[in-house]
């Protein structure tokens, strides 16, 4: 008997890409601050200290930190989930998960060094981050953020 390979349905409209990428987006942040809690945990670092490293600026607080963590992470699943919108879905050389996995990964990596190459100033709290840690973060966020992304496609 044969079988058939399930490909993810493409998306309907831009505006459900757009709003998967976001609501994505949240999750793979809430996913990645999780992951960097604990391993701040295991290198020393307090919770306030790895929120902190989340924040803005210099002065801002834990809750600041993490409302802009999840900002940053749901515009950047947003920028996902219209890559997957335009590009992604039309790439058909692996299924779902290791598709989403594969591709977010590659998508965390890039996120990694455009943080280190651009946002994280030399006076940055999250350089006390492990740079593995930092590393493995990243790929959280984007694995986490691909396989969502192609859930809410295959669901």
């Amino acid at each position: 008997m044969d079988s058939i390979k399930k490909t993810p349905a493409r998306y309907t409209s831009l505006n459900q890409a757009i709003l998967d990428g976001l609501f994505s987006g949240f999750g793979a942040g809430a996913g990645m601050a999780l992951f960097m809690l604990v391993v701040g945990f295991a290198s020393g670092l307090g919770p306030r200290d790895v929120l902190v490293g989340f924040s803005p600026g210099p002065n801002a607080g834990p809750l600041a930190g993490i409302v802009t963590h999840l900002a940053v992470s749901g515009v950047y699943g947003l920028i996902f989930g219209l890559l997957d919108y335009f590009v992604f879905q039309h790439i058909r050389i692996m299924s779902f998960p290791w598709r989403g996995l594969i591709l977010g990964g590659a998508y965390g990596s890039i996120l990694w060094l455009f943080a280190v190459g651009f946002v994280l100033s030399s006076n940055s709290p999250m350089l006390e981050f492990p740079a593995i840690g930092l590393v493995a973060a990243h790929l959280v966020y984007g694995m986490i953020l691909g396989v969502l992304i192609g859930r809410t496609r295959s669901a």
